[in-house]
């Protein structure tokens, strides 16, 4: 009794050791994927992919909807802050694209099959993370534009579920939603930036030809 008891405690300490070797052997980056990677069950992935997947619909909807609904009421600064919004995305869709051409970053799934699980597959690469880009772009955009806390709450919420939920589903490391949730308010801001001088420079045609009509008359 004592043999065998001694025998399984010498196994499982062997198998102790020897899963923490295996674990110190990844970097940072893949341990701290691999345990929220791990975090399973068909409820909290099916909500993942569904949250991943509204990406596309709110970053396409809500500057379509902003700049329809100021064509439609003749507001000038709803159609600023759709064209703000609107680069932003589009910037940050451009800007993550071609990051992720040049640095070509391997999957998660694909460098470290087994101990990362694909629960959805990419075609493009991995770094940074486009769907934390633009929804981090999205989100800053929106907090520049509207700066009322419950605009920014949520939308920082989500802009935050689209991050965790790319690193769950496994297609993404931490460093890749972090840099894309950096680089796309970058890209906001710069968009926000620009659309105000190219605003100002507008207004500033209007109130001249204005000037200039009036003189005429």
């Amino acid at each position: 009794m004592y043999r065998f008891l001694l025998i399984t405690f010498i196994v499982t300490i062997f198998l102790i050791s020897t899963r923490t070797q295996m674990l110190a052997s990844y970097p940072w980056d893949a341990r701290m994927l691999h345990s929220i990677n791990s975090c399973s069950g068909k409820g909290l992935t099916n909500f993942n992919k569904f949250v991943s997947d509204s990406e596309i619909f709110l970053l396409i909807g809500i500057p379509i909807g902003i700049g329809v609904y100021g064509a439609v009421t003749h507001d000038d600064a709803k159609i600023d802050q759709a064209l703000s919004i609107g680069v932003s995305v589009v910037s940050s869709y451009v800007v993550s694209t071609l990051m992720k051409v040049i640095i070509q970053k391997q999957r998660p799934y694909d460098k470290y099959p087994g101990y990362i699980v694909a629960r959805e597959r990419e075609n493009s690469y991995a770094f940074p993370s486009g769907h934390t880009m633009s929804a981090f772009g999205l989100a800053t955009s929106l907090t520049l534009n509207y700066k009322k806390w419950y605009i920014i709450a949520p939308a920082y919420a989500w802009a935050s579920a689209i991050g965790y939920s790319r690193m769950q589903l496994g297609v993404h490391y931490p460093s890749d939603v972090f840099a894309g949730a950096i680089l796309g308010s970058a890209c906001a801001w710069g968009s926000y930036e620009l659309t105000k001088l190219w605003t100002k420079e507008r207004k500033k045609r209007e109130f001249n030809y204005w000037l200039k009509n009036d003189a005429l008359y």
